[in-house]
């Protein structure tokens, strides 16, 4: 095994392989390697917690939830649905404004021109008939509906 391989398995955070151990062992700057890595680590560990801070942190999620339940306003019942009536009337009044001054499109009007009385086709006059509006005189439509009996009725 090589130094460079013995410092990649040293600081890969594994356990170190029976290999690694007999290099560790038998190469003086391997040693020297590992002894400048442990005394990092050691200065950078946190030093053990005092009774008095476990108490303090055990206690702690408690602390923070009482603080912001009292900090959070008491809302009523009546005030939330105030509030939500004024969200939905903002909404219609922005709503009601958006399609008040969308631009209004002038319709087409269709032309409307009278039926002729005679009709050509294909060198032939053909009568228009008069329409139901004209009122012919010679015939009348009338439509109705047969009413019920009173056997018919329950």
């Amino acid at each position: 095994m090589t130094c460079e391989e013995f410092e990649l398995s040293l600081t890969s955070g594994e356990a170190l392989t029976g290999e690694a151990l007999k290099h560790q062992q038998s190469c003086e700057s391997c040693k020297a390697f590992a002894g400048e890595l442990q005394g990092l680590l050691s200065d950078a560990a946190l030093p053990a917690m005092s009774s008095a801070e476990q108490a303090k942190l055990s206690g702690l999620a408690d602390a923070v939830l009482r603080q912001y339940r009292a900090d959070q306003p008491r809302r009523s019942g009546f005030r939330q649905m105030a509030s939500l009536a004024l969200a939905a009337g903002g909404g219609a009044l922005v709503t009601s404004a958006v399609f008040k001054l969308a631009p209004q499109h002038a319709q087409p009007q269709a032309a409307v021109t009278e039926a002729p009385d005679q009709v050509t086709f294909a060198d032939n006059t053909f009568d228009v008939a008069p329409t139901a509006d004209e009122g012919s005189d010679d015939e009348s439509l009338e439509v109705s509906w047969p009413s019920p009996t009173e056997g018919d009725v329950p």
